[in-house]
């Protein structure tokens, strides 16, 4: 009896794992598939909204995914954003205003913190800004001087978390913005496009970051 050959059509699916080209992100448009399991091995994050805060929000969760590790890994976690910071400062007469905003980064792997180095807290700096000015003989005491700062830039960097034990795990990219301002000066933050990638690898034994 003549065997019959039958052509299986399986689904494709394009996950997180989109490649940043060119500053964005691509995706290939495909047939959209169910899966039930995590992901394994590299994953990425992106996103492009723009995330606007203050330092009373306090820690502002930027991205965020899951990966299985089959085995005990170390994670390569390399993380980059837009980030600006805008300052607002007005001087009245004989003056001195100043406003100043620093934006951290940090990842944390299953709720603890990824440090830079032994001993580090892993918060890095994306931007930073400080104004301040002073003015001094002004004779008309109305004499009002106003000044907007609003810049911005893409940075990144990359952290390592050694020796992840086998399982699923999240991982958590978040922004805090520090901020200190005179009288009415004010600073705030925004983080726009921004990307994450987790890659498992192998240190040599015994690392120590």
């Amino acid at each position: 009896m003549t065997p019959t050959l039958r052509r299986l059509r399986r689904p494709l699916a394009l996950g997180l794992a989109g490649a940043a080209l060119g500053g964005g992100i691509a995706y290939i448009g495909l047939p959209p598939a169910e899966a039930n399991h995590m992901p394994a091995d590299k994953v990425s994050a992106a996103a492009s909204n723009v995330e606007v805060f203050t330092p009373q929000d306090g820690p502002v969760t930027l991205l965020s995914t899951q990966l299985r590790t089959s085995a005990p890994e170390d994670l390569l976690l390399a993380v980059t954003a837009e980030c600006s910071i805008t300052t607002n400062v007005a001087t009245t007469g004989n003056d001195d205003q100043s406003a100043e905003g620093t934006v951290t980064v940090s990842v944390s792997v299953d709720g603890v913190q990824v440090p830079v180095t032994g001993g580090s807290d892993g918060n890095v700096v994306f931007c930073n800004r400080m104004y301040r000015r002073q003015t001094v003989n002004f004779d008309d005491v109305d004499a009002t001087i106003r000044t907007f700062f609003d810049t911005r830039s893409a940075n990144g960097f990359n952290w390592i978390a050694l020796n992840v034990g086998n399982g699923i795990h999240t991982v958590e990219v978040t922004a805090t913005l520090e901020a200190v301002a005179t009288q009415e000066a004010f600073a705030r933050a925004a983080v726009g496009n921004r990307t994450l990638i987790v890659e498992p690898t192998k240190m040599v034994n015994d690392a120590d970051i």
